[in-house]
């Protein structure tokens, strides 16, 4: 009798405290944090843009189709344009163009999403307070 209940009490233990350690692991995996935050910084109805990156969870996370490219031709035709423009990239990705590319990145948004850092980079610097979800940035 007494070794049924300590396996229950374990069992009981192993239970409870199972959760929130599965729950912070999935939370540093998960990518819906970063996207929300993506979504932030996007006009309705624009689309994601990414560079050198696809994971078509973050369009379903940010409730947006996404333009994507892998050319940095392409990323230069983005940045080119007058009003801020966000494409979502890893870390890696960026530091490989950074020096050579010929208008300015700025990173808005670096986050450790699943064993690498996944940024939101931008034509203009980072607003101090994120726009709020749906409105266009100033």
């Amino acid at each position: 009798m007494t070794i049924l209940t300590i396996i229950l009490i374990l069992v009981v233990s192993v239970g409870y405290g199972a959760g929130p350690v599965v729950s912070k692991r999935n939370q540093a995996k998960s990518a819906k944090p970063f996207c929300l935050a993506v979504r932030r910084y996007l006009t309705p109805g624009e689309n994601l843009k990414m560079y050198d990156f696809v994971r078509p969870i973050y369009g379903v996370y940010t409730e947006r189709f996404m333009d994507v490219t892998r050319s940095p031709q392409k990323l230069k035709k983005w940045f080119k344009e007058k009003k801020p423009v966000y494409v979502v990239t890893y870390e890696k990705s960026y530091l490989e163009i950074m020096d050579n590319f010929p208008l300015p990145i700025y990173i808005v948004l670096r986050e450790w999403i699943d064993h690498r850092h996944v940024l939101l980079i931008s034509n203009r610097p980072a607003p101090a307070l994120p726009p709020l979800s749906g409105t266009k940035p100033q």
